[in-house]
């Protein structure tokens, strides 16, 4: 393959010059971009010595002059490893000053740019960063997670480079992976918001972010998706089919409606809803107060409210596909495993899911954007997968998927 390969300024620009030496071993086309940061850390002989190319540098190069347009269009994948926290925030602006800026630019949408961050970990966990790479992974970039460990710093901590095989794999895999069976899939996202009065409501923190990346995973290695979203979670990129919901009425009658008119073979039902909606607002005195407008402050108000039902224990029943598979998802906030694994078997009995994702408010986010331990469960309550990124969790789900329709593939052939 023909790999446009960037280094910017990082101690781990050595790990760089193994991966470098791997896939030249491998017969690949190596052309190396290096930022004047990167110069600082690793020699242009070395480059030039692995890859038995001229090391690129500058846009005003004498006879490169239009290097970012050709080597956009030469390379089968574009990586910038390691990216220091000052490129990633240029590359997020989209400033061109460099040439490695300039091929950010010029990078031709069917090629995939694979990002790998090496940096402290304070600096990799600050909220300017993970911003950044946000920025950059809804323009189409792979984010790599980075490991744990001894940092450059004497600190210990994430933000230190994945090892250069642990790259390779990554990136063989991403390059690799396309569905062989395409499926469709139902993904519900963002939380429901219940009225009080016409102004105030009662909602929870669903954000609908890791319910997005994963239905623009799928939509990206080839499943036919279909979204249903609260209105304040973000558009999804690619060809993904879109539907949006506020309140847990207009979920209940959107999930009722796909489900009925489609033949979903996967539904993901990721949406935080309402345990309760609001059925009355009273005064101290027990009076019934108006919800459509804007109920006066100043006074006690009691507001009562009714349970809901449970629209993922309708979901297989509601569903055109009788066959179809449920994965659900449960959110605990308690550091007991037991409480943690008696919701999760709760869950799987009461709505006949085939799986259930299952995280803990406690461990969300706590190492960046990016971190999100979950661990998912079969019928059978057993720990298939733990894991600690929402890469690692749309991987496991696109596997998933594969596995399981794979495997029924197999016994139609040989029924």
């Amino acid at each position: 393959m023909k790999v446009l390969f960037a280094l910017s300024g990082s101690i781990a620009a050595f790990k760089a010059c193994e991966l470098i030496s791997h896939w030249k071993k491998q017969g690949h086309d190596i052309q190396v971009i290096a930022t004047k940061g990167a110069l600082q850390f690793i020699g242009k002989a070395t480059l030039e010595g692995l890859t038995g190319h001229e090391v690129l540098t500058d846009n005003f190069h004498d006879g490169h002059m239009m290097k970012h347009i050709s080597l956009a269009r030469w390379c089968d994948f574009f990586i910038l490893c390691p990216a220091s926290a000052n490129t990633i925030a240029r590359l997020a602006q989209g400033r061109s000053e460099d040439l490695l800026g300039s091929l950010y630019l010029a990078l031709e949408k069917d090629r995939k740019f694979f990002l790998c961050p090496a940096m402290n970990s304070e600096m990799y966990s600050h909220p300017a960063v993970e911003n950044n790479l946000q920025i950059l992974q809804s323009r189409g970039a792979h984010i790599l997670p980075t490991g744990q460990g001894l940092l450059a710093c004497g600190e210990v901590g994430y933000g230190r480079l994945l090892e250069p095989l642990e790259i390779d794999s990554y990136i063989r895999r991403e390059l690799e992976r396309r569905t062989t069976h395409p499926k469709r899939v139902l993904i519900t996202a963002g939380g429901t918001t219940e009225p009080i009065d016409g102004v105030r409501s009662i909602t929870n923190t669903s954000s609908g972010k890791t319910a997005l990346r994963i239905a623009e995973y799928l939509a990206r290695y080839g499943h036919d998706v279909q979204f249903l979203k609260n209105v304040n979670v973000d558009d999804p990129k690619g060809q993904i089919q879109v539907s949006t919901f506020k309140t847990f009425d207009d979920l209940q009658s959107g999930l009722e409606s796909a489900l009925s008119q489609n033949h979903f073979d996967f539904v993901i039902h990721a949406a935080a809803v309402s345990d309760y909606s609001v059925k009355q607002v009273q005064t101290s005195n027990g009076d019934a107060l108006s919800t459509q407008e804007k109920i006066p402050s100043g006074e006690a108000l009691h507001v009562v409210l009714q349970p809901n039902p449970k629209l993922i224990d309708r979901i297989k029943f509601q569903s055109a596909n009788k066959n179809v598979k449920l994965i659900g998802f449960k959110l605990t906030n308690t550091q007991d495993s037991t409480k943690q694994s008696a919701a999760v078997q709760r869950l799987l009995q009461q709505s006949g899911a085939d799986w259930v994702v299952h995280n803990d408010l406690n461990q969300i986010g706590l190492k960046g954007a990016e971190s999100h331990p979950f661990r998912l469960f079969n019928q059978s309550q057993q720990v298939l997968l733990a894991g600690s990124t929402k890469s690692e969790l749309c991987e496991a789900l696109f596997d998933l998927l594969e596995e399981t329709f794979s495997s029924e593939a197999s016994y139609d052939l040989m029924s």
